[in-house]
């Protein structure tokens, strides 16, 4: 499995992806738009931001923390559950082999167990507790921060 990168013609395939009723209630919090509002392009329009698609009903998105550094955002439709190991490993491929970075991040709250179970499958390592980082329905939740080194990848392989 191959990832690509994800351009303005595939905009409206991404926006159906992230805002599908099972994808859009896990990856808002209370200052997202409404799924009608939003606006996917955004993600495809920066040439610092990639969005990757390793098959038709899964992306990422990694969006740079620094020069070397990228917070992955994940969206994976019911239809591709099952494979997440392979779609992660795949958009990990891509940008440790065809980009700068070395290494990934990812944030997750800690109401989002499957999310959390998907990352530490894949190879992402538990790195701390943020507090209070995560508002959903007018409550703050913590978020788990995960993280994979370039160098750690490789040593997966």
């Amino acid at each position: 499995m191959e990832a690509k990168r994800a351009t303005l013609d595939d905009a409206e395939r991404v926006k159906e992806i992230m805002i599908h009723p099972k994808v859009y209630p896990w990856i808002i919090d209370d200052g997202s738009p409404t799924s009608e509002d939003f606006d996917s392009a955004v993600f495809l329009r920066s040439e610092a931001i990639y969005t990757l698609m390793p098959n038709y009903n899964s992306l990422a998105i990694f969006v740079p923390v620094n020069s070397f550094t990228y917070d992955q955002h994940t969206c994976v439709l019911p239809e591709s559950r099952g494979v997440t190991t392979q779609l992660g490993r795949a958009v990990w491929r891509y940008m440790f082999e065809r980009t700068k970075c070395e290494k990934i991040t990812t944030w997750i709250p800690v109401f989002n167990r499957p999310a959390l179970a998907a990352a530490l499958a894949v190879g992402f390592e538990k790195e701390g507790l943020v507090t209070s980082s995560f508002k959903r329905k007018g409550k703050l939740y913590d978020q788990f921060i995960l993280g994979i080194t370039k160098e750690k990848w490789l040593c997966q392989q």
